[in-house]
């Protein structure tokens, strides 16, 4: 038993002996003879410049949860942040935004992760920055003296969201503009917030996502971008009659005005002849633009209580899109102007003419059954051979090879499915984004032939999210390189 004792007891004495010899030798090799151990303290590798950060970490970029993706500038000499999220400016940044208006809708929507008048500091676990990013300052990348520049940077990120960089980032930024979560006019009025939290020299830059021009254009009410109606060939004749049965109660005849509005500041119903002279153009398009914001999506005019109000006739379609059309030329025709703006709404002047009051071309371009707006596809640069093998993957079956048609499409007016090559007259435009545009949107919103049954329609390759908007810009591109 004590043999036993010994050899248990000369264990733990030799194991006591080794940690004591190891811990020593450690303690030599980090710290030598002295007492305070320096030697042990990791390195640092600095710069020969202290006050510049180590020159293997990468500067920090930061914007709305704003991922690594960048793009380079002209020339390459500077990066402009950008989300990791894909896709192009929305319709915001052609919008009028109102600062109270989205400081209200920050504060709702948007405090909760950047603060108080965006000054930043909230955690963000996760990510590698550790909080949101502010947004006063903001990154000083997204400033431009060009206004609609810098709508853009801030609209990319409202529009389509980011993740910022990082494991597992707890908080990331929410596509407002591709889930509907704002419309187009409350993005608009948020990029304007923000924009006057960091206002730059040039003045151009303060009046960002503002139409041109120094006259503050009206706008209704309630928000909302154009509708399809801007792209359609109004009928004059046709809107005429709309009128009649719509609107002329409130508005009276051939829109003279007048009549009583008990409640509201102007105390009467606007005349549309003449109409309010901010919102005529000698452009067509932005003359019908300004008119059909306050037909799609309504108005309720200043005052305590008024008892008329504009409906929203197209929100909820109690006209369609062509109606729309219709009335907005009908109420051009009543306020002509002449080619260079000057003319006088509601008078005519030399030269003027039934034509002025309808686009270009004369004849009516084809349109999709579904209804909807162009998407970003438009704004992106596509590219044909791209284009031409998502073709061949979802688009040849019905269209056939290089665009050809002739594939058999029973229950059909036409009995076949429409060829792209050549595509039907009415769609192409020497001008490449209105060309890009007629096709987008049958892409993107997909449309059903004429017919009792047709076996094949256009799938709505944009709203159910089947290809992307790059992918959808592709095949564009590759059916625009089909008929040059």
């Amino acid at each position: 038993m004590d043999d036993f004792r010994k050899i248990i007891y000369g264990v733990l004495i030799g194991f006591v002996l080794i940690l004591v010899v190891w811990i020593s030798f450690l303690a030599l090799t980090g710290c030598g003879f002295a007492l305070n151990c320096a030697a042990a303290l990791p390195k640092v590798d600095r710069t020969s410049i202290p006050t510049l950060i180590p020159a293997t970490l990468p500067a920090s970029v930061r914007l709305l949860n704003a991922a690594p993706a960048v793009t380079s500038t002209a020339g390459g000499e500077s990066t402009i942040a950008r989300p990791s999220n894909p896709g192009g400016p929305g319709t915001a940044i052609n919008l009028k935004g109102d600062a109270n208006s989205g400081m209200q809708i920050y504060a709702t929507n948007c405090q909760t992760c950047h603060n108080t008048d965006g000054k930043g500091g909230i955690p963000n676990p996760g990510s590698t920055d550790g909080t949101v990013p502010p947004l006063n300052p903001i990154d000083p990348s997204i400033i431009s003296p060009d206004a609609k520049t810098y709508a853009t940077n801030i609209d990319l990120f409202l529009e389509h969201g980011s993740t910022p960089e990082g494991n597992n980032p707890t908080f990331s930024m929410p596509a407002w503009g591709d889930k509907k979560a704002l419309t187009p006019q409350q993005i608009a009025d948020v990029i304007v917030y923000v924009i006057s939290l960091n206002p730059v020299t040039n003045p151009a830059a303060t009046s960002a996502a503002t139409p041109l021009g120094s006259v503050d254009i009206a706008r209704p009410s309630n928000p909302g971008g154009p509708g399809t109606a801007i792209n359609l060939k109004g009928d004059v004749n046709s809107g005429m009659q709309i009128y009649a049965t719509n609107c002329q109660t409130c508005h009276n005849t051939d829109g003279k005005g007048g009549i009583p509005n008990p409640g509201s500041s102007d105390g009467t119903v606007p005349p549309l002849n003449p109409v309010d002279p901010t919102l005529t153009n000698s452009d067509f398009k932005t003359f019908a633009t300004n008119l059909d914001l306050f037909i799609e999506h309504g108005s309720t005019p200043e005052g305590t209580n008024p008892t008329l109000t504009m409906p929203a006739w197209g929100d909820k379609e109690a006209l369609k899109p062509q109606q729309i059309a219709d009335v907005i030329a009908y109420v051009i025709s009543l306020n002509p102007v002449s080619p260079t703006g000057t003319g006088t709404p509601g008078a005519s002047s030399p030269g003027t003419s039934q034509t002025q009051v309808e686009p270009e071309p004369t004849e009516e371009v084809a349109r999709p059954s579904n209804p909807g707006s162009p998407g970003t596809a438009i704004n992106l640069t596509g590219d044909a051979t791209s284009g031409q093998q998502i073709y061949a993957t979802d688009c040849q079956t019905c269209h056939n090879t290089d665009g050809k048609g002739g594939i058999p499409n029973p229950g059909s007016s036409d009995g076949t499915v429409p060829p792209l090559n050549p595509v039907d007259p009415t769609l192409t435009n020497s001008d490449f984004k209105t060309f890009a545009t007629n096709l987008d949107l049958f892409i993107e919103h997909g449309s059903t032939p004429e017919g009792t049954n047709p076996t094949y329609t256009m799938p709505a390759w944009g709203d159910k999210g089947a290809l992307v908007p790059q992918q959808i810009a592709d095949v564009i591109a590759y059916i625009i390189s089909l008929n040059k």
